[in-house]
């Protein structure tokens, strides 16, 4: 028999079970913190005296197994084996047990005994769920995080840090930081932030970082040191990172600060509004006593209807200024477009050189409800860009106005259309085109690619 005072000394019950007498031979050390039993009173007992202590939903399992072992049913398996199973405490509650054991034959080839040891395994039990609740809270995150040691190795990185890099966990840890951004990067930036925060500081910035496939994307990278546990001195063994990626805030930000300039633009512009309505005033009216007073058979006459025509959609513009910066809903009314087109190019004609020609093509006569102040200077910016973009070799600027009929299908990208019949109004030109990244930026408010002045 194993020494007691060895035995003592272990915060391991240990036991030998004599199977032919169904009695414990000894049970060290006391058992009264386990079941409010001593160990006295436990080797008076039988196991199948003990059941009741087991968890109802482990019971059946256990009772199954040491009864192969009563009857002798013996294989390699149950030779050397180890249960888990919970047991009631002197408290009333349940706790985890691990029962390593290993089966002793008597002589005549017989099972004589089983002698094992039972350790509490709540406490490890608790550490795993605790660490899977963890590990599940990681999972979820959509932050990038990572643990890298003093060699900037990965030792650990979350599901999100490699679904970013489009990479497995597997081919990812154990692996350089250089390696995975490369030196260029590396060494420029990453290295000497992470060497700061393996001096023991936190250190926290930006960068724009780019990913196979996917645009350059602006990271918050924050490090925090890691302590390894259990070290009597406390040095740091690598670096905790923490990144998120912040591009869409950024955007969003940038959106902010451009509402609120085009809210001071509205109030600067309802202010020149007024101050303008009040000149464009006085001559609207001496160029109506003009006309009035020149022959309609006059060359001049034409001329003075055309400044009384570009004054009254000068008024029209200024009403919308005035109503942009007083925030007022506008009111659509019915538009012939064909109208509409054939003044903007009549007008844009003696401004393009001769260089360029015009061809347009009008196969609708229909009305839209709609803002013909808006739809003029929607076709005007168009006609002036393709003029711009064509001045140095010429070319054809060409407008065609047509009908189309949309069924469901074709109108489902956008949501707001309902299917039906709609007028298709096509601008192109022959000019040198747009790259990508203008592209990106023709509906940003002031933007231009025309040089200053």
């Amino acid at each position: 028999m194993m020494p007691t005072t060895t035995i003592k000394a272990s915060s391991e019950v240990v036991y030998k079970y004599n199977l032919a007498t169904g009695k414990y031979e000894y049970l060290i050390p006391i058992t009264s913190g386990l079941s409010g039993f001593s160990s006295a009173a436990w080797m008076e007992k039988s196991c199948r005296d003990l059941l009741y202590l087991i968890h109802p939903h482990d019971l059946k399992r256990v009772q199954a197994y040491f009864d192969q072992l009563s009857r002798g049913a013996v294989h390699d398996s149950l030779v050397e084996s180890s249960l888990e199973y919970r047991l009631k405490t002197n408290d009333g509650s349940y706790r985890w047990f691990s029962d390593k054991h290993a089966l002793l034959m008597g002589p005549e080839g017989r099972p004589g005994a089983i002698v094992g040891n039972i350790r509490d395994l709540t406490y490890e039990r608790l550490a795993e769920k605790t660490l899977h609740e963890f590990a599940h809270i990681v999972s979820r995150s959509k932050d990038y995080l990572a643990l890298i040691d003093r060699n900037y190795t990965y030792r650990a990185i979350s599901k999100a840090y490699a679904c970013k890099l489009k990479r497995d966990r597997e081919d990812v840890i154990g692996n350089t930081v250089v390696e995975i951004f490369g030196p260029e990067l590396f060494n420029r930036i990453i290295k000497p932030m992470a060497d700061r925060c393996l001096g023991g500081k936190n250190t926290r910035f930006q960068i724009w970082i780019p990913f196979a496939g996917d645009d350059r994307k602006l990271l918050d990278i924050e490090y925090t040191p890691h302590y390894e546990k259990g070290q009597k001195k406390k040095t740091v063994s690598g670096y905790v990172e923490c990144t998120r990626d912040i591009t869409d805030l950024k955007k969003l930000e940038a959106q902010l600060l451009q509402t609120c300039k085009m809210e001071a633009i509205g109030m600067l512009a309802g202010g020149i509004a007024h101050d303008f309505n009040n000149i464009l005033s006085a001559i609207i009216g001496y160029a109506e006593l003009s006309v009035a007073q020149t022959p309609k058979t006059s060359e001049l006459y034409t001329y003075q209807q055309q400044i009384l025509q570009a004054g009254q959609r000068a008024t029209d513009l200024i009403k919308h200024i005035l109503e942009f910066s007083r925030k007022n809903r506008q009111e659509l009314q019915p538009v012939q477009i064909k109208n509409v087109l054939n003044e903007v190019l009549d007008f844009i004609r003696a401004s393009l050189p001769a260089t360029i020609a015009i061809e347009r093509k009008i196969e609708s006569e229909a009305y839209v409800r709609g803002d013909a102040t808006h739809i003029y200077q929607i076709l005007m910016n168009l006609c002036v860009n393709a003029g711009f973009a064509m001045r140095k070799k010429g070319g054809f600027l060409k407008i065609r106005l047509s009908e189309i009929e949309l069924d469901a299908a074709s109108v489902a990208p956008t949501p707001e259309m309902k299917p039906g019949r709609y007028i298709k109004l096509r601008v192109s030109d022959t000019g040198s085109g747009m790259t990508p990244e203008i592209k990106k930026r023709i509906f940003d408010p002031f933007f231009t690619t025309k040089e200053k002045g």
